[in-house]
């Protein structure tokens, strides 16, 4: 997945990157300016009610997500399906 980021290049950006369950932190504190930015730029706002994949893996079969709305993370197998939202360097 994360080579796949990596190379999709999209609108004009090829530094696209799957972020940490500790970046999620840090995107959830700044939710409304963060959503407001993405619409704005034609994109889809993050969703409270989703869950996203993390760049943490835990072993060769299981990875950390990130819920949006309780700031919570877990680790689950790599066969779950769940969102994924990359992200360019906002630091």
């Amino acid at each position: 997945m994360a080579h796949t980021i990596q190379s999709c290049g999209s609108w004009g950006y090829d530094d696209w990157f799957l972020p940490t369950q500790y970046e999620f932190s840090e995107l959830r504190d700044e939710l409304t300016t963060i959503n407001n930015a993405i619409t704005s730029n034609g994109g889809d706002a993050i969703n409270l009610s989703n869950s996203y994949w993390t760049s943490f893996n835990v072993s060769a079969t299981e990875a950390k997500i990130y819920n949006f709305n309780t700031g919570s993370q877990s680790t689950q197998p790599k066969t779950n399906q769940y969102y994924v939202r990359a992200v360019r360097s906002f630091y």
